[in-house]
This record gives structure tokens, sequence and C-alpha cells, in this order.
């Protein structure tokens, strides 16, 4: 198997243009000498690891962009050295570090006006939830949850998140095939905080889902409740991709902009869409490649097959 190249070779010049060209575009914010500061300090990630941006459908809502990694480029540190991140005793810090210690590095996420929002880590092959939850920096509202977790099939886990931004952490399960039925999504949705996504976002979320599916939780370590739930398509077939008939579902306007108007180097970029709920309302998301073979890197360095075409990967997560 190998690696789609891109139509242009990255340059971090014309990076910084598409990201401003992009927030402008989207009426996010954007501060050109926090990203160059980021993009210098990340330049070897940047140079070399798959690029995605990413935003949502609420209007004015920050524009993001994201490296993908498999492994420890000591991202924290730097970003102390930097300026990038406060240096803190935080439990939002000390998962972080937790989970770059115990897994792989995966990424980081940074806002195109105040800088790095997120690290994130890959926990491996399917990682049991039980052992997540032992982590020793974990909130407590997402150790109570574990018969919940139980009770609706989320029995393993292959990332963990820090959010500097909202002092969050998240954890990404893998939504087994069995559970992708409209019934799963609405007792789900119903034994998180009674309500349920509408018929046709059901039906446009499992629509979508071509090989790939997340199931994302949102904890804090200063309220007791999961504050926020996404489901996750990636590699959602569009264009001529078409494998069993998926579709890509509709999109609210900011987020179309993203998909036909944002760069990319990508002659086929890879789009992943979210559908979020929680007590501060409900947003879709849209994740769309900007540099370098997404699906290729997501088999050969995660193991997991992410591709609209089913080609690219091992096993379904």
């Amino acid at each position: 198997m190998s690696a789609r190249p891109d139509k242009t070779p990255y340059d971090g010049e014309r990076f910084l243009y598409h990201i401003e060209s992009t927030a402008r575009n989207l009426g996010a914010g954007f501060s050109e000498s926090v990203t160059r500061q980021v993009l210098r300090v990340f330049d070897d990630e940047w140079q070399s690891r798959v690029i995605q941006l990413k935003a949502t459908d609420v209007e004015g809502s920050a524009l993001h962009y994201r490296y993908y990694s498999n492994g420890s480029v000591a991202a924290i540190q730097r970003a102390w050295d930097a300026g990038l991140i406060v240096k803190d005793r935080s439990p939002t810090m000390a998962l972080a570090e937790e989970a770059d210690a115990t897994f792989n590095h995966a990424g980081c996420d940074f806002n195109a006006k105040t800088g790095l929002t997120k690290t994130w880590a890959f926990t491996g092959d399917r990682v049991p939830t039980e052992r997540i939850l032992q982590m020793k920096a974990m909130p407590q509202s997402a150790r109570t949850h574990a018969g919940f977790f139980e009770r609706h099939g989320l029995s393993s886990v292959f990332f963990v998140a820090s959010d500097f931004d909202k002092r969050s952490m998240n954890i990404y399960f893998g939504w087994k095939p069995r559970n992708r039925t409209p019934n799963w999504i609405r007792e789900f949705a119903r034994d998180v905080d009674g309500a349920s996504p509408t018929d046709d976002v059901i039906r446009d979320v499992l629509a979508s889902l071509a090989v790939t599916a997340v199931v994302a939780t949102t904890f804090s370590w200063d309220r007791p409740d999961l504050s926020r739930w996404s489901l996750y398509s990636l590699g959602v077939p569009y264009g001529g991709q078409n494998p069993g008939q998926r579709r890509l579902p509709p999109l609210p306007p900011r987020i179309a902009r993203v998909h036909f108007e944002a760069p990319s180097l990508n002659f086929e970029p890879h789009i992943n869409i979210a559908w979020s709920y929680g007590k501060a309302g409900r947003y879709m998301k849209i994740e769309k490649s900007y540099a370098r073979d997404e699906a290729h890197f997501e088999a050969t360095e995660w193991g997991g097959n992410f591709s609209a075409s089913g080609t690219h990967g091992a096993q379904d997560i």
C-alpha cells in the first residue's frame, strides 16, 4: 500500500495564507504572529505529518488546525518553552502529561487566533475502557460513568485528549458496527440528558458511516456529569466515492464552505463529520485534510481502516 501524493508540496508561507484566508471566509479569528510561532515551533510536524483543518457550524466560532503524530515529539515541553501553554499544575495538564507518557502522542490542535488548545494521545489497538479509567489524572466524573459505558457497549478507547481552553478532557470510543442503529443512538442520548437527535439527523449520521465511526465524550474535573457527546463519521464518501451508497450528509452553510472552499493540497481530501450534543447546545463539525494522505497514515501508523473506499486499512474499530 502506498500513500497518495499531494497535488502540491507543503509550504509554510502558503499554509499560513490558507489558514488566514479560511478564517476570513468563516468569520473566525486569526493572529498572524501566533500562527507563525506555532508553525515555527512545530515545523518538523508541519513539514512531514498529516495536517487537518476543522470548524463547526456555529457562527463566529474558531477555525482550528492540527497535525497527526504517532510517538513522542516532546510536544508539551516544546509548547511550554515557547510560551504556547502556561506551566501549571492543573488536572488538564496532569492528564496531558500522563497520557503522553503512557501512550503515544497523537497530535495537537491549534486555534487560528490563540494557538495551542488541545493535546491528544493514541492509546493503541482497542485499549479496554477500564484501563483508561484507571489513569491517575482521570476526572472522577468519567470514572463514575463506568457502568454507563458498559451499558452502551463502549468497551474500547483509542484516543484521550486534554482541552486547555475548556479545562476538560475527551475520551474517544470505537463505535461498534452492531451498535450503529437508530435505537442505540436514541437510548444513548436519553441516558445522557433525556434528549435525542431528530429522526432526520439519525438517518444522516447512519447514512454517512462508510468505514469507521467514533463516540466521543467530554468530562471535566469540576462537574459530575457527561457534559458533551459526539458521533463521528470518519472518511465520509463524497463526489466519486460511494461505497455501499454511503453519502455526505447535508452540510450547514458554514461547514459547507470548509468542504467546498477551504484549500487542500490533497487531490481528494479526507472528510470527517461529527454531530455534537450537550447542555450548551448542538453543533456539527467538519474535519478536512490539508496535507498528506490521512487514510494512509491512520492505517499504517494507527492500524485502523479510516478510508472511504475501505482499501487503506486493517480492521474497523
